[in-house]
């Protein structure tokens, strides 16, 4: 597995040639479901990966399964599959989100929370969050019952845990640390 870094470089690169919104945001289905089909199409993955397939040969099936795509996008998945590895396309995906979030100054979150949200929780949750960012945010649902309430924001590697688990987390650790020491 690469970097992050080779993940982000090869999405800058594609960020640089791919000129408008609309191309950049066709481009990034594009590639959400090259990494669908290899993840669930395990042969798929295992011959765009072999040495034995000729590179023209892999841009011929991606083009193939992409017949929409454009010319940039092709010659892109051209140089990904002659310089990294088709494993390496879920990383670079989501460094290229990061780059088109970054031009449209939107901030991405993931709220998990233990049960659904109502239309009306989710978008007040999106309107707290973006007020406090000062910008449009994108707010990604998922669930965990194992928090049993509350709900969990992430953002960048950071969390903000005001779940019922994570308060029970929290004041178990502060019970111990309070707890006197045992004496003989």
């Amino acid at each position: 597995m690469k970097s992050s870094a080779h993940h982000e470089r090869f999405a800058e690169a594609l960020g640089l040639v791919i000129p408008s919104p609309e191309e950049g945001d066709a481009a990034l289905n594009a590639l959400t479901q090259l990494v669908t089909l290899t993840r669930t199409q395990p042969e798929l993955a295992r011959v765009l990966e072999h040495p034995s397939v000729s590179v023209e040969e892999k841009v011929r099936l991606l083009t193939g399964l992409l017949p929409k795509s454009s010319a940039t996008l092709k010659a892109f998945l051209q140089v990904v599959v002659t310089r990294a590895h088709i494993r390496d396309l879920a990383g670079v995906r989501d460094a290229f989100q990061r780059v088109l979030d970054h031009r449209r100054r939107v901030s991405r979150y993931r709220a998990v929370t233990a049960h659904p949200l109502s239309e009306a929780q989710k978008n007040l949750l999106t309107r707290k969050l973006s007020d406090a960012a000062g910008a449009p945010v994108v707010v990604e649902m998922t669930q965990d019952p194992r928090l049993l309430g509350g709900l969990k924001i992430l953002r960048d590697g950071y969390e903000w845990d005001a779940s019922v688990s994570g308060k029970l987390k929290r004041l178990r650790e502060e019970l111990v640390r309070w707890r006197p020491a045992q004496t003989k």
